[in-house]
C-alpha cells in the first residue's frame, strides 16, 4: 500500500503542476474549459482523499501561487460568471462535485455530533432571513451563497473520507507538504518575495510580512499553516498508535517540522495553541507521551542544529522568539503587547461597539451593517456580532457536547485498546482551535474555506476513528444509544 500512496502523492504534485501551467501559461479562455475536467475526474474518481488534499493545497496558495485577487484578474484560478453578480470559483465547483458524489450515496448521515450540527445549520437559515429584514444588499447575498457552498463540506466530508484506512491515505499524501512549506519559507526569507513573484511581477507576497519590504516589521513568512496544523495533530495521533503504516521517526519529524513552520511565522496565538497541545497531551497520557516527547526532543534538536547553520533561519528563529516574548507585556497588563497587537485595544472594542448597536440576541447576520463593521481578526467577538447570543450559545453547546462525547467514549475503552486516551487528541485539537479563534476567526459561518476544511477534517477524522475504536473494544458492551 505504501508504494501506491507514494504514487498518489506524486499524482497530486502532477495535478498541482498542471493547474499551475494552466493558470500562468495558458490563455484564460482556454484554461477555463480545461479546468472543468478536474471536477469531472473528481466525480469519477474512487480516491476522494486525493481530491480533498488537492482542494486543500490550492486553497493554501503554496508560495503565493493560485492567488485569487480581484475577479477580473487573468492569472488566477478560474472564476465562472453565470449571470450578473453570480459567479463560482474553481474551488467552489470542486466542493459542488464532492457534494454531488455524496448525494448519490444512500447511507445515513450519522456522526455522533449530528444533532448539534443540524441546530447550527438551521440557525444559519434563520440568520439569512433575519439579515434580509435588517437590510442586505447584493453583496450580502453573494456572501451568503458562498458561505452556503462552503457549509456543504460539513455534510459531504462525512462521506468523502469515510474510514480509518482512507484517513491514513489522506494524511500520507498530505504529510510531505509540511516540508514544502518550510522550503517555501526559506525561499521567501532568502529572496524577500514569495515564489509567485517569479510568475507575477506585480505580486511580492500574498501572505505574511517580509521586513526588507516593510521597514521595522518582523519577518512573518506564512506558508500552508493550515496544512501544517492538521499534520501536527494527525502526526501526534498516529504516534500514539501501533500503526505499521507510519514510521515513528517519520511522524516525529513531521510533527517537528510542522511546529517549526508555524513557529517561523511569528504568529503568537498559533504557537500558544501548539505548546498548549503538548501540555494537554502530557496531562491526558503521561506515560506514552514521555516517550513521544523524548523522540520529538531528539528530532527537534537535530532540526534546530541543522537549520541554525543557515544564518537567515537563525535570524528568523530569533525574530520569531522576540515576537513571542511580547506576550510578557500582556502578562503585565499591557493589552497592546508592547504596541505589537491591536486586537484587544482597537479591533475588539470596535466590533463589540458595533454588536451592541445591532441585534444583541440574534446578531446582525449577513446584513450590510455586519459587512461594514465585521473584523475577522477577533474571532469570538466577530461571531457574537454575526450570530448573536443564540448563535454563540449553539456553537458553545456543539463544542461542549463534542468534547464531552469523546471523553465519555474514551472512558468506555478498555485499557488495552490502542485508541485509549489518544482519541483525546481530538479534544486537544478543538481546544487549539479555540485558542486560534481568540486571535482570528476560525469558527462560525463567515470563515475561509481552508479553515472550514481544518474543522471538518478534525470532526470527521474523529468520527471514523471513534467508530474504529469501538469496534476494537470487544471486551466492553457499549450502549450506542447513549453515545
Amino acid at each position: 500500500m505504501r508504494s501506491d500512496l507514494i504514487k498518489d502523492h506524486f499524482i497530486l504534485i502532477g495535478m498541482l503542476l498542471i493547474a499551475l501551467i494552466l493558470v500562468y501559461f495558458v490563455p484564460q479562455s482556454f484554461n477555463m474549459i480545461i479546468f472543468l475536467l478536474f471536477p469531472v475526474f473528481f466525480i469519477r474518481s474512487k480516491k476522494n482523499y486525493l481530491w480533498i488534499a488537492f482542494l486543500f493545497v490550492l486553497l493554501e496558495q503554496p508560495g503565493g501561487l493560485f492567488y485569487g485577487g480581484l475577479g477580473d484578474e487573468k492569472l488566477r484560478l478560474p472564476l465562472y460568471n453565470f449571470s450578473k453578480g453570480a459567479s463560482f470559483s474553481f474551488d467552489q465547483i470542486l466542493i459542488f462535485a464532492g457534494l454531488y458524489k455524496t448525494i448519490k450515496i444512500k447511507e445515513k448521515f450519522n456522526p455522533f455530533f449530528k444533532n448539534e450540527l443540524i441546530y447550527l445549520l438551521i440557525y444559519f437559515v434563520i440568520l439569512v432571513f433575519l439579515s434580509i429584514g435588517i437590510g442586505m444588499s447584493m453583496d450580502g447575498f453573494k456572501i451568503v451563497y458562498k458561505i452556503t457552498i462552503n457549509l456543504t463540506l460539513f455534510y459531504s466530508m462525512f462521506f468523502l473520507i469515510k474510514d480509518e484506512d482512507e484517513w491514513k491515505k489522506f494524511f500520507t499524501v498530505l504529510f510531505p507538504f509540511v516540508f514544502y512549506a518550510l522550503l517555501f519559507q526559506v525561499f521567501s526569507l532568502i529572496n524577500g518575495y514569495q515564489l509567485v513573484h517569479l510568475l507575477r511581477a506585480d505580486i511580492i507576497s500574498t501572505q505574511g510580512v517580509l521586513s526588507n519590504l516593510l521597514a521595522n516589521q518582523w519577518d512573518r513568512p506564512i506558508e500552508m499553516v493550515h496544512i501544517a496544523l492538521v499534520c501536527f495533530f494527525a502526526s501526534l495521533f498516529y504516534l500514539g498508535l501501533k500503526h505499521k503504516d507510519f514510521n515513528k521517526l517519520y511522524l516525529v519529524t513531521i510533527n517537528g517540522v510542522a511546529f517549526i513552520t508555524i513557529f517561523l511565522t511569528g504568529t503568537r496565538a498559533w504557537l500558544i495553541a501548539l505548546i498548549t497541545s503538548y501540555l494537554l497531551l502530557i496531562l491526558f497520557n503521561p506515560k506514552k507521551t514521555a516517550t513521544t516527547l523524548t523522540r520529538f526532543g531528539i528530532i527537534a534538536l537535530i532540526l534546530i542544529t541543522l537549520t541554525s547553520s543557515f544564518t537567515i533561519l537563525e535570524n528568523q528563529f530569533g525574530q520569531a522568539f522576540d515576537r513571542f516574548k511580547t506576550l510578557e507585556f500582556l502578562a503585565k497588563g499591557d493589552i497592546t503587547a508592547g504596541g505589537t497587537a491591536k486586537r484587544f485595544d482597537q479591533r475588539a472594542p470596535a466590533v463589540i461597539n458595533a454588536y451592541e448597536k445591532g441585534d444583541i440576541v440574534f446578531g446582525s447576520g449577513f446584513s450590510d451593517y455586519y459587512l461594514l463593521k465585521a473584523d475577522g481578526h477577533v474571532g469570538f467577538h466577530n461571531f457574537l456580532f454575526n450570530a448573536g447570543i443564540i448563535g454563540s450559545f449553539l456553537l458553545l453547546i456543539f463544542l461542549l457536547k463534542y468534547v464531552y462525547q469523546i471523553i465519555k467514549i474514551n472512558s468506555f475503552l478498555n485499557k488495552r485498546n490502542q485508541y485509549k486516551n489518544f482519541i483525546n487528541i481530538f479534544v486537544i485539537g478543538v481546544i487549539a482551535i479555540l485558542i486560534l479563534h481568540s486571535s482570528t476567526q476560525f469558527l462560525g459561518y463567515d470563515v475561509s474555506t481552508n479553515r472550514i476544511l481544518v474543522f471538518t477534517i478534525i470532526l470527521y477524522f474523529s468520527s471514523s476513528t471513534i467508530k474504529k475504536a469501538l469496534e476494537n473494544n470487544s471486551s466492553l458492551i457499549i450502549n450506542h444509544k447513549s453515545i
